[in-house]
């Protein structure tokens, strides 16, 4: 199976969930949020709010990270 971009969430031209920014939500981005929680100083996101797809304003999470494994696998 193969995961690749089933949603875009854009709003002002930010493409929430894309992390990695290639234009794609997949699952290097949902890879690189959990990166960034575990190492920031060795995997720096170049846009955290583009990470903080929950909506709910409380920084880059694991949650924000399953968020987009959830939509991916259409759960």
């Amino acid at each position: 199976m193969i995961l690749t971009t089933i949603f875009y969430f854009s709003f002002n031209g930010f493409l929430f969930g894309d992390v990695n920014m290639d234009s794609n939500v997949n699952l290097a981005d949902a890879v690189a949020i959990m990166q960034y929680l575990s190492n920031p100083s060795r995997f720096p996101l170049l846009v955290p709010d583009y990470a903080d797809v929950t909506g709910n304003r409380d920084g880059v999470t694991l949650i924000d990270a399953l968020y987009i494994q959830k939509k991916l696998l259409g759960i």
